[in-house]
């Protein structure tokens, strides 16, 4: 680990959060938006977003997050299902798959998140959240969400 890791994880900082023992991220709270940056252990940057009250701050979408991986570590599809906006979009290496409501997502779930694409999500940090364009991403971009009718909702699953 090396010095502004070890420094940072004893000395807390506002605004600052250990992700874990080889980056953190620097929360700013702007007058009208959230700027997060992510940092490597080296001191180098990582990433950059802006989050927005009207599209969702990063509070919001670390929450969604947690809440989906949670359903999802416990296969509680009814909770996975409703992290969703319908319809929703599901790309595959070969196509694009629409599942139009909540009822064609239950009849098969496994069908539309493959084992691979779970393991993916669960391992993934809901902290690490990436911003850009009104939407927000975890997993290096399997999953993405938006502020839809009713709050934050997943919009977009890319399998692995």
């Amino acid at each position: 680990m090396n010095q502004l890791i070890q420094v940072l994880a004893f000395l807390p900082l506002p605004g600052v959060v250990m992700l874990d023992d080889s980056s953190f991220l620097k929360i700013d709270q702007l007058t009208d938006s959230q700027k997060v940056i992510e940092i490597s252990g080296d001191g180098s940057l990582f990433s950059q977003s802006f989050f927005y009250p009207e599209t969702g701050t990063y509070e919001e979408y670390v929450h969604l997050f947690q809440e989906f991986q949670s359903a999802l570590h416990s296969e509680s599809w009814e909770k996975v299902a409703s992290c969703f906006h319908y319809p929703l979009r599901i790309n595959t290496a070969e196509s694009t798959v629409i599942v139009e409501n909540r009822k064609e997502f239950l009849l098969q779930p496994r069908q539309f998140l493959t084992s691979k694409t779970i393991q993916t999500i669960l391992s993934s940090k809901p902290a690490q959240v990436f911003s850009s364009n009104g939407a927000a991403m975890i997993a290096e971009g399997t999953v993405w969400a938006c502020k839809q009718e009713g709050g934050l909702k997943i919009f977009v699953i890319n399998q692995t």
